[in-house]
């Protein structure tokens, strides 16, 4: 949350206030925020999970709006995939294989697939800003 400063005195205009926190207008990360909340595609940063070296799962960490408009999940950030997409380990494995590969690599993909559990085609891009963790955006 920011924290804001009203400027007051003979050079403070009318008093508007700026932000001096991170999150506020300084914030050098702030239009980076802006277009991930007004992007048409959805967004998720994700971390994966890995049982015995493979990726069985993954957790929400963040999402933006049109994640929730195109999906119809809500309420997802610090839930499992498995917990708020019943049967997507089972039903889509393939998808598990290539979020832990970029997860665990590095290396970028982008893919067309027929999500089984969500029955939708979604064409995804996927990058992993850090080992283990992984940015998916996609559109339908």
């Amino acid at each position: 949350m920011a924290v804001t400063t009203a400027l007051t005195g003979p050079d403070s205009g009318t008093g508007c206030a700026i932000a001096d926190t991170p999150g506020g207008a300084n914030d050098p990360g702030q239009p980076y925020r802006e277009l991930f909340e007004h992007m048409r595609e959805g967004l998720a940063y994700c971390q994966m999970i890995f049982e015995e070296g493979e990726g069985c799962d993954f957790v929400y960490l963040d999402v933006n709006g049109a994640f929730e408009t195109l999906t119809g999940l809500k309420s997802v950030i610090g839930k499992r995939a498995s917990e708020v997409i019943p049967g997507i380990r089972e039903r889509d494995p393939g998808l598990m294989r290539i979020y832990a590969t970029v997860a665990r690599t590095g290396g970028p993909c982008k893919f067309e697939t027929f999500v089984e559990a969500l029955q939708m085609w979604l064409s995804i891009s996927a990058y992993s800003p850090k080992r283990d963790f992984f940015v998916a955006v996609f559109d339908v």
